[in-house]
């Protein structure tokens, strides 16, 4: 059996969870701008809408639509807010925006009003700091990863659907910088469980490391059956899938299941 000498793990749930619901956090900064309370459940339900409308309309973050990361997701925050009961907060305030793919968003307008005001510093806040925090063991499995590199040739990077700020929200977050890489599908014009991104990954690592890498080489963790796990096995890579509650154990091989992350180091050794 090869060694493994290329190590990537997800993000979003794997390496990191979000410390309150995004409806909570949602609720909280139009508390902070607007000195007004609305209930995280509506502004869960309605950021849920949002966010797979805005999925389904400009796919990858608005990157075929030339979109900053920051424009999509201010778009999705301002869609949740036009849904829900704060509605009010957003006239005069919230344009329709026409994309290069014929999707309508939305976007800030350049009015000086107070509310449009206080509205474009809840949009910044919420980009800027929204709150993720750890997963369970992450730190302690990243540590120790990084201590047994050089003893076992290994390479370790990240592979994420996610936009710009993923190094931002890493290091934001308390994650050890450990890694040789950072892939983000939004720098790339294909996401997970598309093979090509994990085919960058290993291209990546042979060239920072200066490796002649296969994909049977590669172990990627994640806790995505369909982008992570299947994804990897479709690119040829081997994959660990994180199952604690064991959902996907009748279709996933039990071995290739964990619980936690610190048993991705049996896994390397």
């Amino acid at each position: 059996m090869k060694p493994i000498r290329l190590l990537t793990f997800d993000v979003t749930g794997t390496l990191l969870w979000v410390k309150h619901t995004v409806g909570q956090q949602y609720a909280l900064v139009l508390q902070k701008f607007f000195d007004k309370k609305y209930d995280p459940c509506e502004m869960q339900k309605s950021f849920e809408k949002s966010y797979k409308s805005h999925l389904k309309l400009s796919p990858m973050f608005g990157q075929k639509d030339g979109l900053s990361s920051k424009q999509w997701w201010s778009s999705v925050f301002l869609e949740a807010v036009l849904n829900s009961s704060a509605k009010g907060l957003c006239k005069n305030s919230v344009l329709p925006m026409q994309c290069n793919s014929g999707a309508r968003l939305w976007a800030l307008s350049n009015t000086s009003e107070n509310e449009a005001i206080s509205l474009r510093k809840a949009v910044d806040d919420i980009y800027w700091n929204f709150m993720w925090e750890p997963r369970e063991s992450a730190v302690e499995v990243l540590n120790e990863v990084n201590r047994l590199k050089n003893q076992l040739d290994l390479s370790v990077g990240v592979i994420s659907n996610n936009d710009e700020r993923i190094e931002h929200v890493l290091k934001s977050s308390g994650i050890p910088m450990h890694f040789d890489f950072i892939i983000s599908s939004h720098n790339y014009n294909f996401e997970k469980p598309d093979p090509r991104i994990f085919h960058a990954a290993i291209e990546k690592a042979g060239i920072v490391q200066t490796k002649n890498l296969k994909p049977s080489e590669m172990l990627h963790v994640g806790d995505n059956y369909e982008k992570d796990y299947c994804g990897a096995i479709g690119a040829g890579c081997k994959a660990l899938l994180i199952d604690p509650l064991g959902l996907q154990r009748d279709i996933v091989n039990p071995n290739h299941c964990i619980s936690d992350l610190k048993e991705v180091l049996k896994h390397i050794a």
